[in-house]
């Protein structure tokens, strides 16, 4: 799990996505090293949403925030990630955009 706030910027958030992925690639080399295993995907999931994301901004803003964090998990090589549960049953509606606007990210209601 990778933890996100509303301070990060894009800067931060690159990084923190960068050291996770590393780390993972590093891990599902070692399990195979180790053991012959082939591990199928390697995820990220984040807190709830709500939590690094400011929901009650400009639905532009927020969107641009994920589709943004999106793109830098794709230039990672980042196959699959969660961007946590939304929380709060007045963004549900938010659910469906960030589905079809972006490639890698997923999540929950």
């Amino acid at each position: 799990s990778l933890s996100l706030c509303y301070e990060d910027d894009l800067a931060a958030v690159g990084k923190k996505i960068k050291e996770t992925a590393t780390f993972l690639a590093f891990a599902k080399n070692k399990l195979h090293e180790a053991t012959s295993l082939d591990v199928q995907t390697v995820r990220i999931s984040f807190n709830p949403l709500g939590e690094w994301v400011n929901l009650s901004g400009k639905r532009s803003s927020v969107l641009e925030r994920i589709c943004l964090v999106d793109s830098i998990l794709e230039k990672e090589g980042v196959a699959f990630a969660s961007v946590g549960p939304i929380t709060d049953t007045k963004h549900i509606g938010l659910a469906k955009e960030i589905v079809c606007k972006t490639k890698i990210l997923n999540l929950s209601v």
